[in-house]
């Protein structure tokens, strides 16, 4: 139940999205991340899984203000992920500095990883599914930094397996929060970077505790 929470946390927090200036933009951008995610049970930590790898995303204006958000996520050290996303919504100039971006989505995933039982090596994989809502602002300090932010709430349903011993269905839930900055190199190309805080937890109080960052290049257009 725990690892399958940690497909959740990591989909939801690597695949977080920094948006667009107040000014209406589409954008593409690429970047590398890491994240810890704390195991806990009955509130205390237990374990800790530490994952880097390339975190990749668009938000590309389709008509009238409304856009999709695609996104892509491999990752790798303690054990394998890879996870994609898409979400639409809308854009919502509030001033000429500060842009609202209400979205819906939903976020698929595949976590490997392996465990000793009996002092036997097994592989463990988790698939999960997660819809969620998300609220973006940006807001424009400057003519080359713009601050961001990020709510976003999601519902996982995962499979767990693990050959030949065990076939399983969880479900989870959860926010995920995020702040991160932009800083224009020139009218199409900038430096994003941000970081995140996750938590996640049962009524028993299990669950997991995620903090990570991230640094990339983004492309306007």
């Amino acid at each position: 139940m725990l690892k399958a929470l940690t497909t959740y946390v990591m989909t939801a927090f690597l695949l977080m999205s920094y948006s667009l200036n107040a000014k209406i933009q589409g954008k593409v951008d690429i970047g590398a991340a890491c994240i810890n995610v704390d195991i806990l049970e009955s509130g205390k930590t237990v374990d800790t899984l530490y994952m880097k790898g390339v975190r990749g995303e668009a938000t590309i204006n389709v008509y009238s203000g409304w856009f999709l958000k695609p996104g892509f996520l491999l990752a790798g050290v303690h054990g394998k992920l890879e996870a994609c996303n898409i979400g639409i919504g809308h854009f919502y100039p509030v001033t000429e500095k500060l842009l609202l971006m209400p979205s819906v989505g939903a976020g698929w995933s595949y976590l490997r990883t392996s465990i000793n039982l009996g002092g036997k090596e097994f592989t463990e994989k988790f698939h999960s599914t997660t819809p969620y809502v998300a609220l973006e602002f940006c807001y424009k300090l400057t003519s080359c930094w713009t601050l961001m932010g990020m709510y976003q709430y999601g519902w996982s349903k995962t499979r767990t397996t693990i050959e030949p011993i065990l076939r399983a269905k969880s479900h989870s839930e959860g926010p995920n929060y995020a702040l991160g900055f932009d800083y224009s190199i020139n009218p199409n190309w900038s430096i994003t970077g941000g970081v995140g805080y996750n938590i996640t937890l049962s009524h028993e109080k299990h669950g997991l505790r995620a903090k990570g960052a991230k640094l990339g290049i983004a492309y306007f257009f």
